[in-house]
């Protein structure tokens, strides 16, 4: 990739996970409740899934300083 967001989404995609980058579905139970207690939940535990959460969290409309308050990730890789 010529950035790191299109070297990350071809990083994705080469695990060999079944996913095709960032707009793979990656957070159960969202649309049935409270989406935004949802995805706070799973940012702030560190798994090997958190990166789709992030995804997840800025189609919702979070911003990146309350992902960044949430899971500690440095705002640089959020942006």
């Amino acid at each position: 990739g010529r950035n790191f967001a299109e070297s990350f989404q071809k990083a994705l995609r080469s695990l060999e996970t079944g996913l095709d980058g960032f707009s793979s579905p990656g957070i159960k139970n969202l649309g049935q409740g409270d989406d935004r207690n949802i995805l706070m939940a799973a940012l702030a535990i560190p798994t090997p899934e958190r990166i789709l959460a992030v995804a997840e969290a800025l189609r919702f409309g979070l911003s990146v300083d309350e992902i960044h308050q949430v899971s500690k990730i440095d705002p640089w890789f959020l942006e």
